[in-house]
């Protein structure tokens, strides 16, 4: 399921992955990325800043792994105030523009740009 073409099959995959995690069963790295991503998240704006233990969580992860989701997911979630972001954002700045994360992360990186400015 991680790769970049994950082929013909990965609807049935992703069905039996589902199906796993609501059986509580766990997938290591890719179940923490989406624990850590989308549980108690709703895209309104009246939700309030993101879940600080999930934010310092997906920071620490991308320190230990440097690894795209995890980068993705940490500027996802980090504030623009906290003391993470710098860094974070001159990781999302190196991402090379033929990566799958690219605009994802030039996004958050224009997103943060701007909550800077405003706040």
């Amino acid at each position: 399921m991680l790769k970049p073409d994950p082929g013909p099959e990965f609807r049935q995959h992703f069905w039996d992955y589902a199906l796993l995690l609501s059986h509580g069963e766990q997938a290591d790295d890719l179940s923490d990325w989406l624990h850590t991503v989308y549980v108690d998240r709703t895209p309104q704006p009246s939700s309030g800043p993101p879940d600080p233990d999930a934010a310092d969580h997906a920071v620490r992860k991308w320190g230990e792994r440097h690894s795209l989701p995890w980068l993705i997911a940490a500027l996802q979630l980090t504030e623009a105030s906290d003391k993470n972001a710098a860094d974070l954002l001159q990781a999302a700045s190196g991402v090379p523009a033929n990566s799958p994360g690219y605009l994802n992360g030039s996004l958050l990186r224009i997103a943060a740009d701007g909550r800077d400015q405003s706040g």
